[in-house]
């Protein structure tokens, strides 16, 4: 059982329904396409501070100006750009053009599969089900979406306003636990999306495969960082800075964060930890002190003032990733007291 707002509805009635209802009405209009879309965006622009609200609570510190940046205000253009290609990309196209000549003619026409699953990540929970819910409404699909447990106040918000734009023949909102993410992931979609780290990918792959299901998996990872010698002698305080700016965007939980620096020679030697290959660790006590007040912090009146801190942990296997991060450089450190990571000024 799964549970879409406040009522407790089965997850396979909520698929049957789905289906039956694109059965009946056949692939939609551009206008219906349009107007899905439509919906979706003022879903979104007509609850942004409650949005904001609800992941400020889940994320704990994550500023405002960057919830509404990065979840709502700047995926618009995306949206837009969706609805405003849905009807070129209905049209058919004409493959095998040069065989014309020979009486040869063929057409390929998009049709819509039916009914959409995606599961959502925690990092960007309303970003990465909008964007995909978005391309399934263009390719004229219903769509169900399972939101994060993890950042829970969102995904409970998602769950009470979908209702409110859509018809749950359209688009129907879950929310739950893993067991309920498993069950999401075994139901015969015609098509899953799903974002999120490459061990939990594995499973919902293999959930799906039992019916067959094709699946599009964008699995997160972390790019890494290389500071090699130019013609002169490289910056290293600057090019930390740079890393440590965009490694603290969002807290790190971006792909593109760069948690992997690698120094080359000359400057990778001995008296740099782990040689030629090092942790952002290795460029913090010269980097991050500066950046550090770039960003919006803010200051919880319980805590010694001399800590600020930037994020919340957002499950319980985070800590001691950061830890072991940060272990040998005595500036950081985690207060489990406080559920926050500090940087001590």
């Amino acid at each position: 059982m799964a549970e879409p707002g406040n009522d407790r509805v089965g997850l396979g009635a909520i698929l049957a329904a789905q289906r039956a209802a694109f059965v009946a009405d056949g692939p939609p209009p551009p206008a219906v396409r349009h107007n899905r879309i439509d919906r979706l965006s003022a879903l979104l622009l007509e609850n942004t501070e409650t949005f904001a609200e609800a992941m400020g609570a889940d994320f704990g510190t994550r500023s405002r100006s960057a919830s509404l940046f990065t979840e709502i205000i700047g995926i618009l253009p995306l949206l837009e750009y969706t609805r405003s290609h849905t009807a070129k990309w209905m049209k058919p196209g004409r493959p095998m053009r040069g065989d014309r000549l020979l009486g040869l003619r063929a057409e390929v026409q998009p049709s819509p599969l039916g009914v959409a699953g995606i599961i959502g990540p925690w990092n960007f929970p309303v970003h990465l089900v909008v964007l995909p819910a978005a391309a399934a409404f263009a390719a004229g699909n219903r769509v169900m979406i399972k939101m994060s447990e993890i950042t829970a106040r969102t995904g409970e918000l998602m769950a009470e306003l979908a209702p409110r734009y859509f018809d749950e023949t359209e688009l129907a909102v879950v929310t739950g636990g893993p067991e309920v993410a498993a069950e999401f992931a075994g139901l015969p979609f015609d098509h899953l999306f799903f974002t999120g780290s490459p061990e939990v990918g594995k499973r919902v792959q293999a959930a799906a495969a039992a019916n067959l299901v094709p699946v599009t998996l964008e699995l997160g990872g972390k790019n890494p960082v290389v500071v090699a010698p130019g013609q002169g002698d490289a910056d290293i305080a600057r090019a930390g800075a740079r890393i440590a700016t965009a490694r603290m965007v969002n807290g790190g939980q971006v792909v593109e964060s760069g948690a992997g620096t690698a120094l080359i020679k000359p400057w990778a030697s001995s008296d740099v930890k782990g040689g030629d290959n090092v942790y952002l660790q290795s460029v913090a006590p010269v980097a991050v002190a500066p950046v550090y007040d770039k960003f919006q912090v803010n200051r919880p009146s319980m805590q010694d003032p001399s800590y600020l801190y930037y994020t919340d942990y957002m499950h319980q296997e985070h800590p001691g990733q950061f830890t072991s991060l940060f272990s040998n450089y005595n500036g950081f450190g985690y207060y489990p007291g406080y559920n926050n990571y500090y940087y001590r000024r």
